[in-house]
């Protein structure tokens, strides 16, 4: 399995905007792909901005190139989340998962 990592900041007047975005368009447009596995998005304060983290599950590389496109190093951030965040990276790293161990919300 692969983890897709993404970070982005929002003004901490956006960040409720920017969760209920992602919650309600992006996350479940992701459900009908192929190798998809589920997400989260994490987030903190940092000064007077909320970071997010967004990771992805996928099977395989290929899997995330249906949602990522051809370069899937390149972030795919859409318009509403473009004019929500104040800064987000430009680029998504991948890790391939090496251990699961027990559900955190136990």
């Amino acid at each position: 399995m692969i983890a897709r990592l993404w970070r982005g900041r929002a003004d901490a007047k956006n960040a409720p905007y920017y969760v209920r975005h992602i919650s309600e368009t992006v996350f479940p447009s992701l459900r009908d792909m192929s190798g998809y596995r589920g997400a989260q998005l994490l987030r903190r304060t940092v000064d007077a901005q909320v970071e997010f983290l967004a990771i992805t599950h996928w099977d395989t590389l290929d899997d995330i190139r249906q949602f990522a496109g051809a370069d899937i190093e390149v972030a795919k951030v859409e318009p509403r989340a473009e004019e929500l965040l104040s800064d987000y990276e430009r680029v998504a790293q991948h890790f391939e998962l090496a251990h699961v161990a027990d559900d955190p919300s136990r």
